[in-house]
């Protein structure tokens, strides 16, 4: 990808100008039937999906999300209420996502369950099984979606059935990092690794070749710090070919004479390579996604051990856009606007983000 001319860390900034993904949504609003529910039903891609603005007073004794499929027949006004739909599972337990308590104006996003795809929805709910009540429900459109990609545009949802996230690797963890910016992982113990997927947006401006997505362990085993971090960028490429590429963090600067952002390769701290496992990427309507391995025991110097079991690991992560081979920073903004996860301070501790 060429020379690093900048790495900020997200976890104090915003991207400006912010990328905005090319995200299809339901053009009315969740209806409110009980509890507050607000927001506006969303699709990231075929296999993932976000509520924005989500509001619901966290009154329901046993609220769970479900949807109702194509094949079920129903409408968002005859779904019965003893709750034949189908659960959404929890990104992290992977059990049923039930609501514990009051949310207000987040953006809450979730994947369908293995081999589910986003066209073979017909209803999405918000159940009570305590209640055997709906606290909203919503048809889908299958107007959103299409399955050939001669006919995707702007506006409608590739849905092919295969790849983008619901086949073969099934992700236990997520983190949306930031509004651009979502990570998966899942913990291989047999294999002593851990799968990762880097979703974000590319780059909405043709003078860029792209936009970069980066995450890794901090250079300090106490703060988000981006000196001596361990961190892997990657991209899908205007030839639709993903990259995974390992890096070593030495200096807020370019990599030049193997000090500052550089691939591992290029690093002067030692005889490096890049330890990044590429598995698989793709694009569709204005977002990317990356998937790759990384081994829990260092490759090499440039390289951190991962710890699995290890609750308060301090990670960096950042976006940017690559400009004639030569990645760039986007400017900064002192405010926070992360609204998928509570964040209390600008050094944020993530916890479990290897557990599970």
């Amino acid at each position: 990808m060429g020379l690093i001319c900048g790495f900020f860390l997200l976890t104090a900034c915003l991207l400006y100008p912010s990328l905005v993904c090319a995200e299809v949504c339901i053009s009315e609003p969740l209806p409110n039937f009980q509890h507050g529910i607000q927001g506006r039903l969303c699709f990231i891609d075929q296999t993932t999906l976000v509520i924005r603005g989500f509001a619901y007073d966290g009154r329901g004794p046993a609220a769970y999300l479900y949807y109702y499929d194509t094949t079920q027949g129903y409408t968002a006004e005859d779904v019965p209420a003893n709750g034949r739909g189908k659960e959404i599972p929890h990104p992290v337990t992977g059990g049923a996502f039930q609501f514990r308590e009051s949310v207000s104006n987040q953006d809450l996003q979730f994947s369908l369950p293995e081999g589910v795809y986003a066209c073979d929805l017909a209803v999405f709910t918000i159940w009570c099984s305590a209640a055997n009540s709906h606290f909203t429900a919503i048809d889908i459109p299958q107007s959103l979606f299409t399955t050939d990609q001669s006919e995707a545009a702007s506006g409608t949802i590739l849905c092919t059935r295969t790849g983008g996230g619901g086949g073969a690797t099934v992700f236990e963890n997520c983190e949306q990092l930031h509004q651009d910016l979502t990570l998966d992982w899942t913990v291989n113990r047999a294999d002593e690794s851990v799968t990762f997927r880097l979703c974000g947006c590319t780059s909405p401006n043709d003078a860029f070749d792209n936009t970069w997505l980066g995450f890794g362990l901090s250079g300090s085993e106490s703060a988000t710090f981006m000196i001596g971090a361990d961190a892997t960028i990657v991209w899908v490429d205007r030839e639709d070919q993903p990259h995974a590429e390992d890096y070593y963090l030495s200096a807020y600067t370019q990599c030049g004479g193997g000090t500052g952002a550089c691939p591992d390769d290029q690093s002067s701290a030692g005889t490096c390579s890049n330890s990044a496992i590429l598995e698989t990427g793709f694009t569709q309507d204005g977002s990317q996604c990356v998937v790759f391995t990384r081994n829990f025991s260092a490759g090499d110097e440039c390289d951190q051990d991962i710890n699995p079991d290890n609750e308060n690991q301090y990670i960096v992560w950042g976006v940017g856009r690559s400009w004639r081979h030569c990645i760039q920073t986007l400017c900064q903004s002192r405010k926070w606007r992360c609204t998928a996860t509570s964040r209390s301070s600008a050094v944020k501790k993530l916890r479990r983000v290897f557990g599970v």
